[in-house]
């Protein structure tokens, strides 16, 4: 038998997973602290509108903001599939939804940050150090 010469060439590349983890494990990271952020300031946010109205405004489109860029962060990290991705940002629209929707991004992220090698706190996740 002849070889094929229309057959796609073999090739020996190794793809290494590990470091694909490590930079998605970064990426979910930044993520679920503005996650974390975002729901503190939404907190903070309501507290201000009791004593400062003109600054509740300013301060709910910050939350916003951060919590879209978080949330499209560790959807994306998490891999998570496009029904839910749609379902999570259509949540961050609705209020009180939006903030139940984030701690559920926050959850999710904090299980897979932990299953990753990272020490989850109040403020975020750091990488644990070898000692």
């Amino acid at each position: 038998m002849e070889e094929n010469p229309y057959q796609t060439p073999n090739s020996d590349v190794v793809i290494d997973k590990s470091v694909h983890d490590k930079i998605n494990l970064k990426k979910l990271a930044t993520g679920q602290k503005l996650v974390i952020y975002a729901v503190m300031l939404y907190f903070i946010a309501g507290v201000a509108r009791k004593f400062f109205p003109p600054v509740t405004l300013l301060l709910i489109v910050v939350c916003f903001g951060m919590s879209l860029i978080g949330a499209f962060k560790v959807v994306k990290a998490l891999e998570i599939h496009v029904f839910f991705k749609i379902l999570y940002f259509g949540m961050l629209f609705i209020p009180i939804i939006n903030i139940l929707s984030l701690l559920s991004l926050n959850a999710r992220a904090t299980k897979m940050l932990k299953e990753g090698g990272y020490h989850v706190g109040l403020m975020g996740a750091k990488p644990l150090v070898p000692k």
